[in-house]
């Protein structure tokens, strides 16, 4: 189980995938590897991955918080586990 002292962030994606926050890149991530960041209790998050391998999809996603919790229903093609602790998975789905 995850534990954070502030909210974090923690993005995963379906297949090796460089990823971005807000136009940032943060580094490398797939199913077994993810990169973390912090994040604000309240804002928007444009999560992107862009694949480095195969014939996958770029894919860019919007994550809304409102006082450390998701403000809105994310898309289909991303999924977020809700951890305790003010932690949040996004599985991003490029394929």
């Amino acid at each position: 189980m995850y534990y954070s002292p502030v909210p974090t962030l923690v993005i995963r994606a379906d297949t090796l995938c460089l990823a971005s926050v807000n136009g940032r890149i943060v580094g490398e991530c797939s199913r077994t590897a993810h990169v973390s960041i912090p994040i604000s209790d309240t804002g928007d998050y444009y999560i992107s991955a862009a694949p480095l391998e195969g014939m996958w999809a770029h894919v860019t996603r919007k994550l809304s918080f409102e006082r450390g919790t998701l403000a809105s229903e994310p898309p289909a093609d991303l999924s977020v586990c809700v951890w305790p602790g003010g932690v949040f998975e996004a599985m991003l789905f490029t394929g």
